[in-house]
Formats: C-alpha cells, sequence, structure tokens
C-alpha cells in the first residue's frame, strides 16, 4: 500500500513539474515573440518600461526557481523525460542569465516548449 502511494506521489511530482515549466515556456515564448515584433505589442512603443522590466526580473527569478526544483526532479525521472527535464533546465539557465546580462529573452526558448512536452511523455515499463 505505501508504494502505490510513493509511485502516485512521484507521478504527481512529475506531471505538475511538466506542466509549470511548459507554461513557464509559452510565457518566454510570448514574450520573445512580443520582443522580436514577432507578434504586435500590448506596450505601445514595443516591450519597454519600467512595468516590462519588473516582468522581465520576476521571471528570472521564476526561471532560476523552476530549474533548480527541476534539479532536484530529476533523480526520479528516465528516459525520455529526463531528457526533456535536462533540456529545460539548460534553457531555463540560459532565460535566467540573458535576462541577467543582455536584458532580453533568449531564442532557447523555444526548445523549452520542446523539452516540456517531451517530459510528459511516459516511461515504458
Amino acid at each position: 500500500m505505501r508504494n502505490v502511494t510513493r509511485d502516485g506521489s512521484k507521478l504527481m511530482k512529475k506531471t505538475i513539474n511538466a506542466i509549470v515549466n511548459l507554461i513557464f515556456a509559452l510565457i518566454t515564448v510570448l514574450f520573445f515573440l512580443w520582443q522580436t515584433g514577432g507578434i504586435p505589442s500590448p506596450w505601445d512603443k514595443g516591450p519597454s518600461g519600467t512595468a516590462y522590466d519588473v516582468i522581465k526580473i520576476v521571471l528570472s527569478v521564476i526561471a532560476l526557481g523552476i530549474c533548480i526544483y527541476n534539479l532536484k526532479v530529476s533523480k526520479g525521472l528516465t528516459g525520455i523525460s529526463k531528457l526533456g527535464n535536462y533540456l529545460c533546465m539548460m534553457c531555463e539557465a540560459a532565460c535566467f542569465v540573458f535576462l541577467l546580462v543582455n536584458g532580453k529573452f533568449s531564442i532557447f526558448c523555444f526548445l523549452n516548449v520542446a523539452g516540456a512536452v517531451m517530459m510528459f511523455i511516459p516511461e515504458k515499463k
């Protein structure tokens, strides 16, 4: 009985981690497209100003937090899910560094989406 609960909890952690990574990846892709002009920005003169700077700081802190949590969760993953988790960690670390150093989102956010989708692929038994 106890192993079933642990396995269920483990599966829930993996699923929540994959969902959080996917949501973060989609948010960063959206901001990257606003930043590069790929889609019209909700700001008048492109993404700039105090609100946008605060959003960048918050997203960089969230990227670092998710990256650290992915490292914790990666111990329980195997196969393609683990590869997706490592890809997400790399992309979130890149997002954090690019936002701090350059003040812009990196193109790696598209790979972050791919890594998050890979985390949803179930393990083969």
